[in-house]
């Protein structure tokens, strides 16, 4: 993807590397201010949005401190952003409210730039306030911060204050601070799709947690003095379990159930490290990874989220294949793992709590020889088994699910819809050829583009294009296998390669992509260097299948 030859080039993908969390979340009321001029308007992949509460918009910063020489966290920084930026996608595509976003990334992220854009933020009584800032914080005689580009500190405290002089019924503030990363863990998910959202199967779940709380939401990814940690493929665990499976692919239409649900996994993963990690991490007094809610928003009108609550809880029983009907009737085989490969499968079914100490008398070891089923008793499970190296986690509940080799040849497991597009065997050159998608820059401007054979065109809704040629390749990216997309183009100035790692979801309908790297004529482009000479410069974007 690239920009037009005045701003040089753009890009945008996803992979999941080291991401520490310390997550905060504040809800308050206050004065009206004047808008920061370089807002802009995320117009969305549709026309603009007029649906429910209409009065209401969500009014965004998205900070994405990323441009230090160095850091190990960067791209761990863009990923994060690629979970938030498609949550915020849906909602304004949905029509569950308009969306406007101010981005502040790298040398711009400083701590002056930061406030005046809080400060500067227009709002109105209605309106929905969301702060997120992915970069590196800490703590100070009890006091948690974000660190700015310029290395100096916004305190939680300073933050909320801000916030509390805004107008508004909902103010949400999420900080995604690394405090350490962890190697060999892995994030247990679940196998349901983000499409579900993008189809509006949540639509009225958003529209109560949007619409039908006030108050304050405060909750962090581990209480003071405690480690928030991340692996290098899914994340920061909280973040991971609070948006990617609580709002994107399982949301509940009340706040302090997502956040719990979030909690009880973020501390469960904490308790499979081993023995001899939890020594170390005990001679500096860290004993575990515990998220805190400090305050969580209330209900506008309790009959009306009742109503609501009852209407997702059926909508959830349909989706569910009526699974409440038929756990009084199967005695067995209410999960199936069928193995699709030619490998011996052996797997664990997890038995541990996020409330006991975790042991591996609780493991149920099975095994499923090649094209044969194994059957598991129970209408939810968390699995693990291993491939590539590593430990894989999966939270299943009833229904069919499929080993596969997936395009890395490892094995990994795969839902009935992954079965239905095989999606597991994914082609991306077949993928993307003779195919269009859409997506958005950094301010707004929307945008599509097609790919022909070994060709691409970018089209710019202003009318602008540019235009080169494509490959995909494989590369090992800090001990992940990870899929990346060249594109290289030729300008007046010369030739420019734009590389991206890329991460298919939804059966191919939909593309993650965060900036990997940047080289013109042979010579490396710095991400600063991107930043300064391209104004537009997004390093996430998600693209949609047109």
């Amino acid at each position: 993807m690239f920009q037009t030859a005045y701003k040089k080039i753009i890009s945008h993908t996803f992979l999941y590397l080291q991401l520490c969390v310390l997550l905060f979340a504040s809800v308050s009321c206050g004065e009206e201010k004047s808008q920061e001029s370089n807002t802009s308007t995320i117009r969305g992949l549709n026309n603009t949005v007029s649906g429910a509460g209409s009065n209401s918009t969500l009014r965004a910063v998205l900070v994405l401190v990323d441009a230090r020489p160095d850091d190990p966290i960067s791209q761990s920084i863009r990923a994060d952003m690629m979970n938030i930026t498609k949550w915020l996608d849906i909602l304004e595509k949905r029509n569950i409210i308009k969306v406007e976003r101010t981005l502040i990334q790298g040398e711009k992220a400083t701590l002056a730039t930061i406030q005046q854009s809080l400060q500067n933020m227009q709002s109105n009584k209605d309106d929905v306030l969301l702060f997120y800032f992915s970069g590196h914080g800490g703590m100070e005689q009890g006091e948690t911060f974000i660190n700015t580009h310029d290395d100096k500190f916004f305190f939680r405290k300073d933050l909320t204050k801000i916030l509390t002089e805004k107008q508004g019924r909902l103010r949400i503030a999420i900080t995604d601070a690394c405090s350490n990363a962890i190697d060999g863990y892995s994030v247990s998910r679940s196998l349901s799709r983000a499409a579900k959202a993008a189809n509006g199967d949540f639509d009225e779940i958003y529209k109560t947690l949007f619409y039908n709380y006030e108050g304050m939401l405060d909750i962090a990814a581990s209480s003071k003095g405690e480690y928030a940690w991340s692996t290098d493929d899914l994340g920061g665990f909280f973040t991971h379990y609070f948006i990617k499976e609580g709002m994107l692919k399982n949301p509940s239409a009340n706040w302090n159930d997502v956040f719990e649900k979030a909690k009880d996994r973020t501390v469960q993963m904490f308790n499979r490290m081993s023995d001899a990690d939890k020594r170390e991490l005990a001679k500096e007094g860290i004993m575990s990874q515990t998220p805190v809610a400090y305050y969580m928003p209330t209900l506008l009108s309790e009959n009306n989220s009742s109503n609501n609550e009852n209407k997702n809880q059926n909508n959830e029983n349909n989706n569910q294949d009526n699974t409440n009907n038929n756990q009084n009737t199967t005695q067995e085989g209410e999960i199936k793992l069928v193995n699709n490969t030619t490998k011996n499968i052996t797997f664990f079914i997890d038995n541990n709590t996020e409330n006991a100490e975790w042991s591996d008398d609780k493991l149920i070891k099975q095994q499923v020889t090649p094209q044969a089923t194994a059957q598991i008793a129970q209408s939810k499970a968390t699995i693990t088994f291993k491939s590539g190296g590593r430990d894989l986690y999966y939270d299943l509940e009833k229904g069919n699910y499929y080993f596969e080799f997936d395009e890395h040849k490892a094995i990994d497991l795969f839902g009935e819809a992954d079965k239905t597009d095989k999606s597991y065997a994914l082609n991306y050159d077949q993928l993307l050829n003779n195919t269009e998608w859409a997506w958005e820059d950094a301010d707004g401007t929307r945008a599509t583009t097609s790919f022909t054979g070994k060709n691409f065109k970018d089209n710019y809704e202003n009318g602008n294009a540019a235009d080169g040629t494509w490959n995909i390749v494989q590369e090992n990216l800090k001990g992940t296998n990870t899929t990346l997309i060249n594109f290289v183009t030729q300008t007046e100035e010369g030739k420019y390669t734009m590389t991206y790692a890329m991460n298919v979801e939804d059966g191919g309908s939909a593309i993650q992509l965060v900036f990997v790297r940047a080289n013109e004529n042979g010579n490396k482009i710095s991400y600063r260097q991107m930043l300064q000479d391209n104004e537009g410069f997004n390093p996430v974007i998600v693209l949609y299948r047109k």
